[in-house]
């Protein structure tokens, strides 16, 4: 990243897909808190889905015990069930659906990257890659592969490509690392200017609204 000479460089705005299940995976867990603590650590602002629980929680927890910027953004029916749970310090938006939810998250992130979750994680993590082949948007998306979790998956691809689904395209719209800080330092070269993605309104053209962390 480059700034302008003695200015701090603005951090990036990465988005996490990841799981709101309770995981008691160890190498899982500490995969979902070393993210949080990475991105924190480098400055970068964490954007995820405003979640206190699973391995969501423990990263948006992680990057706020680290002194990191964290952004949630979470659908009204969710924050109603979650407002039990001891959220880490943050921005939230709370949106009055899923498909608001996801427009905000990809709009507002400069980056993607796929930690372990279920379906949740699957839709937004399609969403994207989608959005990218359709070219919507050619912001870097990374799938952290330090457990395996994400084989049976990049085989299905695999599949999907020889069987001609596909169609032309060859090369994968996202990119696949084995260690967080691998995901880190790809994305960092790939958003060489940060802050592409602005903040849309959350008030009148947006039916999001801002709660206070």
């Amino acid at each position: 990243m480059t700034a302008r000479s003695g200015a701090k460089p603005r951090g990036l705005s990465l988005c996490v897909f990841t799981g709101a299940a309770t995981q008691s995976v160890p190498e899982v867990v500490e995969l979902a808190r070393s993210l949080g603590e990475h991105i924190a650590r480098r400055g970068h602002r964490l954007v995820y889905g405003g979640g206190a629980v699973g391995l969501m929680g423990l990263t948006a927890h992680a990057s706020a015990e680290h002194g990191g910027e964290v952004l949630g953004v979470v659908p009204q029916t969710l924050y109603e069930l979650e407002r039990g749970y001891a959220a880490p310090a943050q921005e939230l938006l709370v949106t009055s659906d899923l498909f608001e939810r996801k427009r905000l998250m990809i709009g507002l992130s400069d980056a993607f990257l796929a930690l372990p979750g279920g379906f949740g994680t699957l839709d937004e993590l399609l969403e994207v890659v989608s959005m990218h082949y359709l070219g919507y948007h050619s912001k870097p998306i990374v799938l952290v592969n330090d457990t395996a979790f994400w084989n049976p998956f990049l085989a299905l691809i695999s599949s999907l490509r020889d069987g001609g689904y596909l169609g032309n395209v060859k090369a994968p719209a996202f990119h696949v690392t084995s260690t967080v800080a691998d995901a880190l330092d790809l994305v960092e070269a790939h958003c060489r200017t940060p802050g592409d993605a602005q903040r849309p309104p959350v008030r009148g053209d947006s039916e999001a609204s801002a709660v206070p962390g």
